[in-house]
């Protein structure tokens, strides 16, 4: 019982936040706000740590006469412990056969902020930077992920807050003139390479939550489906296949019922969190859901 009135709690807040503003795949809450001058504070002191270390870096390069480079160092500054600085600098063909590429990746005691720059020998025209707090522990990862012989860079991070399971990747595509294509965020995603498509599992609790498929289309992901709970079956466990990632009755979308999961999402690496509901779940949310 105790289970069930939780339910219908999340439920209800579920059906009210989606009344209010379009569904998102996560969203992230600041639990603790520290003081605006205790921030900006702290945001100089990092800014001018980071940027001394790139003056750093760009010092070493430059006395460097190799077409690669890849160290790694530590600096401080005001020999104050958040202060402390570990570089890992890489400069050479990283993303393809034709450029090179430098990338900078900063990690102090409360953040980690990479660059990543092109270079045609003499120049370097930063392509992106970006900035994580330590609490997310980023990893990061140079790879082909949509299969087009470029390889990519990809960070892989989690939220220090939030309701659901949220393993988060941000990727960035390589294009074929030594760019960058627009950030690609995803939520708990599982890369398969070799069929050129991502499968998944939206933000949202147990019951709730759908599977998705996305395929790539050279750097832009079209929607294959999205599968979800079918809230209306209350004697058994099935299954709504539907190209709208949220449960609807609406005629205008067109549904398929699945009795069992499709054999392609049995290696989803948090299938067992989108199947960790039961039919009395069901039961509770279908009696409050809002069709």
């Amino acid at each position: 019982m105790i289970r069930i009135a939780y339910l219908l709690v999340l439920v209800a807040c579920c059906i009210s936040c989606k009344q209010k503003k379009p569904a998102k795949d996560f969203e992230i809450k600041v639990a603790n706000s520290p003081s605006n001058a205790r921030i900006d504070s702290t945001n100089k002191k990092q800014d001018s740590l980071f940027h001394n270390a790139l003056d750093h870096v760009f010092t070493l390069i430059k006395a460097n006469s190799n077409n690669t480079f890849d160290k790694s160092f530590s600096t401080t500054q005001d020999n104050h412990q958040d202060h402390n600085l570990k570089v890992e600098v890489k400069l050479g063909y990283l993303f393809s056969q034709r450029y090179k590429n430098l990338l900078i990746i900063g990690a102090s005691n409360l953040e980690t902020r990479i660059y990543i720059y092109n270079s045609d020998g003499t120049d370097f025209n930063q392509l992106m930077t970006k900035k994580y707090s330590n609490y997310s522990f980023p990893i990061f990862s140079i790879k082909d992920i949509n299969a087009d012989g470029l390889k990519d860079f990809l960070v892989n991070w989690y939220p220090a807050s939030g309701c659901c399971r949220r393993n988060i990747y941000d990727l960035y595509l390589s294009k074929e003139d030594n760019t960058f294509g627009k950030e690609i965020t995803l939520v708990n995603p599982t890369f398969y390479s070799k069929e050129r498509v991502i499968r998944g599992v939206t933000y949202d609790h147990p019951g709730l939550a759908s599977l998705y498929k996305f395929k790539w289309n050279k750097l832009n992901l079209d929607t294959v489906e999205y599968i979800y709970p079918n809230l209306k079956d209350t004697l058994q466990l099935s299954y709504i296949k539907s190209s709208h990632k949220r449960y609807s009755s609406s005629k205008s979308r067109k549904l398929v019922q699945l009795k069992s999961l499709p054999k392609e999402y049995r290696t989803v690496l948090e299938i067992d969190y989108f199947k960790s509901y039961d039919l009395k779940d069901i039961k509770a949310i279908s009696k409050n859901y809002n069709n």
